[in-house]
């Protein structure tokens, strides 16, 4: 992404940016629509957490609950950002990727 990111400055254009929310819950996700239209969706309380997340402006691009923090055993590179109001909902202890730190986290 820097790369990409630096070629991107160096033709005057604006810099792309990824960002991820993640929350664990339960979800409803499958087909919706008719047999003529239909698309593959995520429905609940769980995906609109995560789209918060996603919208949060932490200066972090990686952004998880509480859930998904202990659900991976609270690895080193996450670091606490402390409860974060939600619109819509009440607040959430929120982890974020310290940018100094490497690792790889496996979920199976």
């Amino acid at each position: 992404m820097a790369v990409f990111g630096a070629a991107l400055a160096a033709d005057g254009l604006p810099p792309l940016t990824l960002g991820i929310g993640l929350h664990a819950d339960p979800a409803i996700a499958g087909h919706v629509g008719s047999r003529s239209r239909h698309e593959y969706s995520a429905l609940g309380d769980t995906t609109n957490i995560a789209a918060r997340l996603h919208s949060l402006e932490l200066g972090d691009p990686s952004l998880c609950s509480r859930a998904v923090a202990a659900a991976l055993g609270y690895p080193e590179p996450l670091v606490a950002l402390g409860p974060q109001a939600l619109r819509g909902h009440s607040p959430l202890e929120i982890y974020g990727g310290n940018q100094h730190a490497t690792a790889a986290v496996v979920v199976s």
